[in-house]
């Protein structure tokens, strides 16, 4: 509370209005001339979670000759499932299937993930549907989700006049306060003559930083593309991320995400990717990989944990074979062959 006057104020009455409920109070003071003083209320707020509330707050007095500046109006939403550590992935095949019915906003899709639609019509103009196959038009969007060809993906219903309109999907407070490279990584589909955007924003520290890297626009062909997103800059803050899409001037402009990860690769440990002659999928995994190697090599594998402790060590049965690594926790690995220097780092979820 800041006092521009010319005197000096005590027992100011203020109150503040959580949905349509006004809890009061008083500021003692004395609060001097061009001053400020950071008051606490009495009574704490008991907001209304998965929905908008509405919060205003109030100085009333009496002899202000200058009331414009008394109020604060500021509405805001409470997410259900609170925190997010790293690491983190989410390849939507645990989601409920959503209708892929083409009526824009007429569809709500609720997300069974730390990733969540906007309500439609207030924070943004419709929700990404949760699909399997393809989507609900030709020529435009892709035929199966990222990994397997049969999971599930998220995407952007552009038929029937949902044209350049945004669709947010938003991440629980993720807690960025100890790591040390943090990274976000999401596979995106983008096809379609008519293709419009794809941004992502960080909420930070009370406000949204749009477009965090440049945003992706128009058709990128009919193939999943890979994106990095270095979170470094963030390091020792709590944030919220949020996938915003926006389609085009016309239908065909289906824009699709899977397999979103969020990870902390830990100092000094190399991730080099494998060279072209040893495959390691499906990566992120739920610890069922395929490994493929153009000839049979008399070395182990190795899989060591993020602090370069030896996990597993196993022998290659033929050029193409299946390892289970789903007795291991969920988290971030490096994989390599013994005596190589290069490794790859492995994402379980």
């Amino acid at each position: 509370v800041s006092n521009f006057g010319d005197s000096t104020l005590q027992n100011i009455p203020l109150n503040y209005i959580l949905n349509g409920v006004t809890y009061r109070d008083t500021l003692q003071g004395p609060l001097m001339k061009d001053s400020s003083i950071v008051f606490t209320f009495s009574d704490s707020i008991n907001a209304i979670t998965n929905s908008l509330n509405s919060f205003e707050v109030n100085a009333i007095l009496a002899q202000d000759q200058f009331l414009t500046n008394n109020s604060i109006l500021q509405n805001f939403r409470v997410l259900s499932n609170g925190f997010v550590n790293l690491p983190n992935s989410e390849n939507f095949d645990s989601n409920i299937l959503c209708a892929t019915t083409t009526n824009c906003g007429g569809t709500t899709c609720n997300l069974n993930s730390i990733w969540q639609n906007m309500p439609n019509n207030s924070a943004d103009d419709f929700d990404m549907r949760v699909n399997q196959g393809g989507t609900a038009s030709q020529n435009t969007g892709p035929t199966g989700d990222h990994t397997s060809g049969n999971g599930r993906y998220i995407y952007a219903e552009a038929s029937n006049n949902c044209y350049e309109v945004s669709s947010h999907v938003v991440s629980n407070c993720i807690d960025l306060t100890n790591t040390i490279s943090p990274e976000l990584d999401f596979w995106y589909h983008m096809f379609g003559a008519n293709t419009g955007s794809l941004h992502v924003d960080i909420y930070s520290e009370g406000s949204w930083i749009k477009d965090f890297v440049p945003s992706i626009e128009g058709n990128q062909g009919s193939s999943w593309i890979n994106q990095k997103v270095d979170l470094s800059q963030l390091n020792g803050k709590t944030v919220t991320i949020r996938l915003r899409v926006v389609t085009g001037s016309f239908w065909a402009s289906d824009i699709a995400i899977d397999d979103i990860s969020l990870t902390d690769i830990a100092v000094g440990i190399e991730e080099n990717r494998m060279t072209d002659n040893v495959k390691i999928y499906p990566n992120p995994s739920n610890g069922l990989i395929q490994i493929e190697m153009d000839q049979l090599p008399n070395k182990d594998f190795i899989v060591y944990d993020l602090n370069g402790r030896v996990i597993k060590r196993f022998k290659a049965t033929s050029r193409n074979f299946n390892v289970d690594l789903s007795s291991l926790n969920k988290g971030i690995y490096f994989i390599t062959l013994e005596d190589y220097s290069i490794r790859e780092k492995l994402i379980l979820h």
